[in-house]
């Protein structure tokens, strides 16, 4: 996963790789699929992959439900990590 790439975006090239070796025969399973996303993640979901490692089910949950959980935890955390864009103002030459 890139630095400045969605969790969306990445989500979307990782399907697309176990849909692709699916086809060839190559099937993955769910753990060895959860077990790349939290290892591709990068710095900012760290308490995240943390906090689904430590849940005492997490064996159970599908990685499907790993996807959704990381992409509301990015949405929510989406408006507070960006900082505000600063606006160019615009100034007028007085006559």
């Amino acid at each position: 996963m890139e630095e400045d790439e969605h969790f969306n975006d990445f989500e979307i090239e990782l399907m697309d790789i176990v849909n692709q070796s699916h086809q060839l025969g190559d099937l993955y399973s769910d753990r060895r699929i959860k077990q790349k996303i939290m290892r591709s993640l990068l710095d900012r979901f760290e308490s995240k992959v943390m906090a689904l490692e430590e849940n005492s089910r997490c064996k159970d949950i599908k990685p499907s439900e790993v996807i959704g959980r990381l992409l509301a935890y990015e949405s929510r955390k989406a408006p507070s990590s960006t900082p505000p864009k600063k606006h160019k103002g615009i100034s007028f030459k007085s006559l």
